[in-house]
């Protein structure tokens, strides 16, 4: 397992006592042969959220990339939203980061997708290993605010 898939876990065990109402799964994918997105949540043809958390990636645009062409792949029922969270590794004016938003709002203004970019200040080491107590802590703070971020909005 790998530190952002240990992370997706923490988190998704906060969204299903916080927002019991959708189904979170962690490591998701729209069918075989796709690339998996960290978690989604689902609430029948209602909602469907994709939260991908970037914590050291040196190419964060490629996970807007892969939702983009699952976008261009299936016809989707409802309007998804897309949370790209980004650690603390990615400063505000990172190019990486600016980089995938610049992608992501691009995706959404070309499909039916809401995308929404958030900064959070969890900093994991260099080869650091799965983590624990830090990690959980900041999974869960993360968890939160997305949960109060979606809930706030309309969507």
């Amino acid at each position: 397992m790998t530190r952002t898939d240990e992370f997706a876990k923490d988190m998704c065990k906060m969204l299903k006592s916080s927002w019991p109402e959708l189904e979170w799964k962690c490591a998701w994918s729209p069918g075989a042969g796709y690339e998996h997105v960290d978690l989604v949540g689902r609430l029948k043809r209602r909602k469907l959220i994709f939260i991908e958390v970037e914590l050291r990636r040196y190419a964060p645009v490629v996970n807007v990339i892969k939702m983009w062409k699952w976008m261009d792949a299936h016809t989707l029922e409802m309007k998804p939203i897309m949370v790209q969270a980004f650690s603390g590794f990615y400063s505000k004016g990172d190019s990486r980061r600016t980089s995938a938003e610049f992608i992501g709002f691009k995706m959404a203004k070309e499909h039916r997708v809401t995308y929404i970019s958030l900064g959070f200040s969890y900093k994991p080491r260099k080869y650091g290993k799965v983590g624990a107590g830090r990690r959980r802590i900041h999974a869960r703070q993360l968890a939160t605010t997305i949960s109060r971020k979606l809930q706030q909005g309309s969507h």
